[in-house]
């Protein structure tokens, strides 16, 4: 952990930890909760934890998570479809190859000329 890093954690109101509940990044955030703990930088009760990719049969649960790593873990956890828990609208029909409309395009910049 370099300096600059130690001194946005201790500085920050909120430290959050986003992990994916596997064995690895559990450990991980455990070793690094400890490593704050240990430098002095945050304790691990003012620590947030995130898990992402959340679901019911995953091996690993938020209260697993809270009692390994010794942190708070966020009520709502980030599940798994996160895609298919948001509007159709955002991804249905919706090319990444068409060119922005001219109001969302950076000035000096045009589309490619097609001849």
């Amino acid at each position: 952990m370099q300096s600059a890093n130690a001194a946005a954690v201790e500085l920050a109101d909120t430290a959050l930890l986003v992990i994916t509940p596997d064995v690895v990044c559990v450990r991980a955030a455990k070793r690094q909760v400890r490593l704050w703990d240990r430098l002095r930088i945050r304790k691990a009760e003012d620590t947030t934890t995130v898990v992402n990719r959340l679901t019911r049969h995953t091996e690993i649960q938020p209260p697993l998570v809270a009692k390994a790593t010794g942190t708070h873990v966020a009520r709502t956890p980030v599940p798994a479809a996160f895609r298919s828990s948001s509007p159709a609208s955002t991804r249905a029909g919706y090319r990444t190859s068409t060119p922005a409309p001219r109001s969302a395009r950076p000035c000096g910049n045009s589309p490619p000329n097609s001849a």
